[in-house]
């Protein structure tokens, strides 16, 4: 199985989704919307979950927490020029459709930003009739309300960090150099002497 997303739910649960099954070098045969949780506390079986709803390999997922608490999973994009995005309430085991991406993306990175958003870093990404092309976009997905924003540009952050490097902190917090800062006194990242 290749271009499956893996998502820790929490201490005890694991979430697997999509990806293909290969033949030969590059070949895929299948794409799959297959979706299991593990729970340790269980048992080693990983037990089926609701499908997604569109089958999906090369893709970005995360978690994320509602303001009530639920922890809902996202898909988006994926290998063959996707740009849809559904969601998955692990409380009702039931995908939805939501915002689509700004544009397709395949294969890129994801990090959890905070309780209800993650970031969505590079990959591979193909306007409609232009050649696939690595993507530059940090976007960050907001799922209090369900919309994609471009935060900046990978080669920007580069350019401004070639000098100094960033380092960590404090380890219990998602590093921002260059990203838009969650309040005003935090300052989590701070070029290396």
């Amino acid at each position: 199985m290749v271009g499956a997303c893996l998502v820790i739910l929490d201490e005890h649960r694991l979430m697997i989704m999509g990806g293909g099954r290969t033949s030969g070098t590059w070949g895929h045969d299948a794409t799959s919307t297959n979706v299991y949780i593990y729970d340790a506390r269980t048992g080693n079986d990983w037990e089926a979950k609701a499908s997604m709803q569109r089958a999906r390999n090369g893709f970005a997922c995360g978690k994320v927490v509602t303001a009530s608490g639920d922890i809902e999973v996202v898909a988006a994009g994926g290998r063959g020029n996707l740009q849809g995005v559904e969601y998955y309430s692990v409380k009702d085991n039931r995908w939805r459709w939501t915002t689509g991406l700004p544009q397709p993306v395949e294969g890129p990175s994801v990090l959890p930003y905070t309780p209800d958003s993650f970031l969505v870093i590079g990959g591979l990404s193909q306007n409609p009739g232009a050649p696939l092309n690595e993507s530059r976009d940090i976007l960050i997905w907001n799922h209090t309300t369900k919309t994609w924003t471009k935060l900046a540009d990978i080669m920007d952050i580069l350019m401004a960090s070639m000098h100094t490097a960033p380092m960590w902190v404090d380890a219990n917090k998602m590093p921002n150099c260059g990203l838009p800062k969650k309040s005003k006194e935090e300052e989590v990242c701070v070029p290396i002497e």
